[in-house]
């Protein structure tokens, strides 16, 4: 026999519950887990198909992107996703380690991920406003300042200690270009 009861919803209607039923399941006995696994598939889906999402680093295992402000780090086979911080204006460059197991996004700041799980901001005045990254060795990224800013010049960042020294200035005074031999 099939037991119902009166359940007050947020504005005080009644709503008929039937019950037994499990407390994780929904009206047609789906579990609330599994639904919210494919959910979350077909919300990262979306995400990567969004016109207003940027990829700005793509390796075989990893896609790291921006949607506005906010980027993420998305992996293409289990569809997970670790959101790297919100940004003023548009992150404007990502990289990711030759062996997946780091990456740096920045923009007026910087945030590295780790594979061990840790999402460390970098918030310096010297390095804001990056505007391009690359790898020099396994652990270590050199990053361009604006090069038409006052504080233009090329650092060197250690991704496991998260130190930073600055290489040398890279200032250009001349005609506008996104285009940079450093």
């Amino acid at each position: 026999m099939l037991k119902v009861r009166l359940i007050r919803s947020i504005r005080g209607a009644k709503i008929k519950s039937q019950e037994p039923r499990d407390k994780n399941q929904d009206r047609k006995g789906r579990s609330f887990r599994n639904m919210l696994f494919f959910v979350n598939i077909d919300w990262m889906n979306k995400r990567v198909k969004d016109p207003h999402f940027r990829v700005l680093y793509e390796t075989d295992q990893l896609i790291l992107g921006h949607e506005f402000e906010y980027a993420y780090l998305i992996w293409k086979k289990g569809k997970k996703e670790i959101y790297m911080g919100g940004f003023y204006g548009d992150p404007s460059c990502g990289l990711i380690s030759e062996n997946n197991d780091w990456c740096l996004v920045a923009g007026d700041t910087s945030v590295v991920w780790r594979n061990d799980g840790t999402i460390l901001p970098i918030e310096d005045n010297d390095l804001r406003w990056i505007i391009q990254l690359r790898q020099t060795a396994p652990y270590e990224a050199e990053l361009l300042i604006d090069p038409y800013s006052e504080k233009a010049a090329v650092w060197k960042l250690d991704i496991k200690t998260l130190k930073f020294d600055r290489l040398r200035d890279f200032k250009i005074d001349g005609e506008y270009s996104d285009k940079f031999d450093w």
